[in-house]
């Protein structure tokens, strides 16, 4: 569980973890520096509650490090991200061991992704399986969600952690894409129906997408690591001739061209209007 600030919507995701009814989990908090009452809670869970490890950094890391560092002082054989403001069914990791250990080639399980008002908790949309990326071929499956409109929340997934072993940690605007581009390179998602998922988003205005957008992390430079990272864990998931085949279609087809342009077209005003 990576946790900054968590307040009342931590102390609700990390009850709805410990309340599994697959018991036998190891539960690992690394608290990124939180200055509210996130420390005191997560410290008294902790020494309640023997599956609990928690972890506090005095200096803050960036995300894609922090969610770094979860995976290497996991110990369990499967893994997933739970984010400190969202919430998990009681079955959820059930359904997932479940999954897992009947398809011993699955890269990871995921089921129902329930989208929720962050203000007032009702449904917006869901995504759910089958999500079309259960095959056994890498090529077919890393072309299907390349063309295929597939929620990038596969990133909080169940996996087998062995699915990060040629992961590029690159601090990047989104780092979903390789993250998911290094699993299903190494297997297929296996379909978890019962595993259901409840992210909370924050509906943003356009002005506060705008402000969102002009951020330094949707720089050129932040964008230019996101694609290379994913180019990455493409080049390293399949053939070379099926690198060949597939990069056009992460370029062109995730829209990494025009976002790439914008970004350095934005930049160089910047820099104009500096000088």
């Amino acid at each position: 569980m990576p946790v900054l600030n968590g307040g009342d919507l931590f102390r609700g995701a990390l009850e709805s973890i410990l309340g599994q009814t697959y018991r036998d989990i190891e539960i690992v908090i690394s608290d990124n520096g939180s200055s509210d009452g996130t420390s005191d809670y997560a410290k008294s869970r902790a020494a309640a509650d023997p599956r609990i490890r928690y972890f506090w950094h005095e200096k803050t890391l960036p995300a894609l490090q922090n969610y770094r560092f979860l995976v290497e002082h996991s110990r369990g054989e499967y893994f997933f991200w739970a984010p400190h403001d969202d919430w998990w069914d009681a079955r959820f990791v059930e359904v997932a061991v479940k999954a897992l250990d009947q398809r011993p080639s699955a890269a990871l399980a995921m089921g129902t992704v329930h989208y929720l008002d962050r203000n007032n908790g009702t449904e917006l949309w869901n995504d759910h399986p089958p999500y079309g990326l259960d095959g056994e071929s890498a090529y077919e499956r890393i072309h299907y969600y390349l063309t295929h409109p597939i929620t990038d929340m596969l990133y909080y997934a169940v996996f087998r952690r062995t699915a990060f072993a040629d992961v590029e940690w690159i601090d990047s605007t989104c780092p979903e894409k390789s993250i998911i581009l290094a699993a299903i390179a190494k297997g297929p998602v296996a379909n978890g129906p019962g595993m259901e998922y409840f992210n909370r988003l924050s509906r943003k205005t356009g002005e506060q997408i705008a402000a969102v957008n002009a951020l330094a992390s949707y720089s050129f430079r932040y964008q230019w690591r996101a694609c290379r990272s994913a180019v990455v864990a493409l080049y390293k998931g399949v053939s070379s001739w099926d690198f060949v085949r597939l990069l056009p279609l992460l370029i062109v087809r995730q829209n990494w061209h025009k976002q790439l342009v914008k970004d350095l077209l934005t930049d160089l005003r910047l820099l104009r209007r500096a000088a």
